[in-house]
């Protein structure tokens, strides 16, 4: 399933949300916004991982104060040591189009194979539903 940034950038924001669901219910896989598309939590977790060890330190640290800790933009420049005013929903999106771009030119290749490792959990825990959409 190809990824963009804005799907990318919902699924980080709700990726706290995705850890509750998996924790309470086992389902490690929820429905995407198109027929057909799932996303693994464990894809989510291998691509925000891979986020904080490849991308430049501000884009990293974007993502993981301002999209999935959800902490209000100006809070997160001053904890990167920058102006209050400084766009740091700018750092999180261009750290978001590198791992699409990871993604697209096939360097992540742990990508497409946690949804494999979700759906082979899934299957053996008998559960049948997608569960809710955390997305």
């Amino acid at each position: 399933m190809p990824v963009d940034v804005d799907t990318l950038r919902r699924l980080f924001r709700n990726l706290e949300d995705f850890h509750i669901l998996v924790q309470e219910t086992g389902i490690y896989v929820i429905p995407g916004e198109d027929d057909g598309e799932e996303w693994s939590y464990f894809d989510l977790l291998y691509l925000f991982e891979q986020s904080q060890i490849r991308l430049p330190g501000r884009q990293a640290q974007a993502i993981r104060f301002f999209l999935v800790g959800q902490q209000r933009e100006e809070d997160v420049a001053v904890m990167m040591g920058l102006k209050p005013t400084n766009p740091i929903g700018m750092y999180a999106t261009t750290g978001l189009e590198r791992i699409v771009s990871w993604i697209e030119e096939g360097e992540l290749p742990r990508y497409k194979a946690e949804a494999s490792n979700a759906n082979a959990l899934r299957d053996r825990q008998g559960i049948g539903g997608r569960g809710g959409r955390a997305a």
